[in-house]
């Protein structure tokens, strides 16, 4: 397949920028979700790789750079409530529940 007018340098960027977001999808995404992001990610990389200008390439990187960090900050969120729950809850046992392996 032929690609757009992209660099070098962009058509990296993307293709890295494409496996982080696969990477993060697989790790944290269930399943029925994956595939619907999966299909929606693979179209839009693929129509933007093989059409996009340079400048409407860095718009579009931009976007999903905005997207990864987001997501990533919003992992850390959630494993943060989950550690001070998992906190809380162990505060409520009794010496003896604490010593059960």
């Amino acid at each position: 397949r032929e690609m757009s007018g992209l660099g070098k340098d962009s058509i990296l960027k993307g293709i890295r920028l494409y496996r982080q977001i696969l990477k993060l999808h697989s790790k944290h995404l269930p399943v029925d979700l994956r595939i619907v992001g999966l299909a929606f990610i693979r179209n839009e990389f693929r129509e933007n790789m093989q059409k996009a200008t340079e400048e409407q390439f860095d718009l579009f990187s931009v976007g999903w750079e905005r997207y990864l960090r987001d997501f990533n900050k919003n992992i850390e969120q959630v494993s943060k409530k989950k550690q001070l729950d998992s906190e809380k809850d162990l505060e409520k046992l009794s010496e003896e529940q604490k010593e059960v392996p």
